[in-house]
């Protein structure tokens, strides 16, 4: 029988490990620090992991001030929080809901984080398929009705609601429907362009790389951007000027970047494209990617910084 590395169970298990390291995250980063962690599961010592962060309290509505002129009632959304942005990136966490409620959305947030990405990626299929039948009913609870979108930040978490859900529960009706109202953040926004205000011009140019996740979504029913162009398609809405890296995957590929015996692989296919896009780019572009993989492996490999999209949307609304 196959026996499972630890590693499998950290980067399975994640967002519950962020949750209880969070809670004494100044010991947790001590460790990371010193490297005791990436020596025990045999991750490259050529990575950082990334450093614990308070997550806040994004449940608190924070009054704020509406653009839009006599606004209607708040328009109700779920949103699905992620254990990559909820405790390592909390900030883009914090611009999304910010953006969200700018615009008059009553944002619903999920008692739980993720959809059981990172447990498919290691193989935890079964406990998958439990942590997604606890997703949809923290959905039906929030929504009996079924209709509130549902929101999402981190491409390989919503896509996993989107995608491998109905692949879980091929013959439920119900979780196809679910599905079909999941959205990334950029997807949702521009099918509310006509009910949103103008946002102010910024004239930045972004040189954005896209999440495999998004390369690899089909066209939608409805016929508007979605994946890749769906992120050009909300930054051109703000007044940026995007170029998009013609580039495949990142190469970091979740965890597969911080294990020791893919660490030179992982770098091979940032050099592919990726990482010379990324240098050649003058100090005043901005550069931008959806995934916290993506983002990690620009910094390591091409020593950029990338942030995500939403902020760039922020910084023309907020």
């Amino acid at each position: 029988s196959h026996r499972r590395k630890l590693r499998d169970y950290v980067f399975g298990y994640i967002g519950l490990l962020a949750k209880w390291g969070s809670k004494a995250r100044r010991f947790g980063n001590w460790i990371v620090g010193i490297g005791l962690v990436n020596r025990v599961l045999g991750l490259t010592p050529q990575r950082k992991l990334p450093r614990l962060q308070s997550a806040g309290n994004p449940g608190i509505r924070q009054p704020v001030r509406l653009l839009i002129p006599n606004p209607q009632s708040p328009i109700p959304c779920i949103y699905l929080p992620d254990a990559f942005t909820r405790y390592f990136y909390p900030d883009d966490e914090a611009a999304a809901l910010a953006v969200l409620r700018k615009l008059n959305f009553d944002v619903k947030i999920l008692p739980m984080t993720g959809s059981g990405r990172t447990l498919i990626s290691k193989g935890f299929l079964e406990a998958a398929k439990k942590h997604a039948r606890r997703v949809v009913d923290a959905i039906d609870a929030i929504d009996p009705q079924g209709a509130y979108p549902i929101i999402g930040l981190e491409p390989s978490e919503i896509y996993t609601l989107r995608d491998e859900f109905p692949d879980f529960f091929p013959k439920d009706e119900h979780i196809q429907a679910i599905a079909r109202r999941a959205w990334m953040i950029d997807e949702f926004l521009i099918r509310q362009s006509a009910n949103l205000p103008a946002f102010t011009p910024q004239p930045s140019t972004v040189l954005l790389h896209g999440h495999c996740y998004q390369k690899a979504q089909p066209p939608a029913d409805d016929g508007q951007p979605v994946g890749v162009q769906a992120t050009v398609s909300m930054l051109q809405s703000a007044g940026y000027n995007v170029e998009v890296i013609d580039s495949g995957c990142c190469g970091m590929a979740g965890a597969f970047g911080y294990e020791a015996e893919h660490y030179e692989i992982s770098m091979q296919v940032g050099e592919l494209k990726l990482f010379p896009a990324a240098r050649r780019a003058s100090e005043d572009t901005i550069i931008a990617a959806t995934g916290v993989s993506c983002q990690s492996q620009i910094e390591n490999g091409a020593q950029r910084t990338a942030i995500h999209p939403i902020h760039l949307l922020a910084r023309s609304l907020l």
